[in-house]
């Protein structure tokens, strides 16, 4: 019978540290994703680098890194724009395709492009060189009818 306590006090004790270990644990995993490195640009900037140099793995590997061909790579096309950017960023991409020739000077300068945008903070160098779109027109017309109604019908209420 004593054996069965002390190996329930023994469980016990091991139950309250884990349940410490678990309490710090999430503390810490909170505290690391509020980090400005884990959240919002510091994220898009990290895996606009995997990506990137996934991108150039597969086109030294004699694949193609067009945004169809990532795609069914497995990479997003968001994911592909940014990646692409920061290739262009760092002078390893010219639009079209990579035209660093030499893979170890190609990850140095994505390297050397990623440290030099992290520690400005500024991913703006990214943001320029993503794909030009369409800007919406906010004051363009409305599309469908109910909405032009219902422009219509306020502005008359503010009349």
């Amino acid at each position: 019978m004593s054996e069965n306590t002390t190996t329930l006090q023994n469980m016990e004790r091991l139950l309250q540290r884990l349940a410490v270990n678990n309490a710090q644990l999430r503390a810490e995993n909170r505290r690391l994703r509020q980090l400005t490195v884990n959240r919002g640009r510091g994220r898009i900037l990290s895996r606009a680098l995997d990506d990137a140099t996934a991108m150039l793995a597969w086109r030294f590997a004699g694949y193609a890194v067009t945004r169809d061909a990532c795609r069914e790579l497995g990479l997003p096309e968001r994911r592909w724009e940014w990646a692409r950017a920061l290739l262009m960023a760092a002078r390893i991409h010219d639009g079209s395709d990579i035209t660093e020739p030499a893979f170890d000077v190609a990850t140095r300068k994505l390297a050397s492009t990623h440290d030099r945008i992290a520690e400005s903070g500024d991913i703006g160098a990214l943001i320029m060189r993503r794909r030009k779109r369409e800007p919406m027109k906010a004051t363009g017309q409305a599309t469908n009818r109910a909405t032009q109604r219902a422009r219509q019908a306020t502005m008359q209420a503010a009349d």
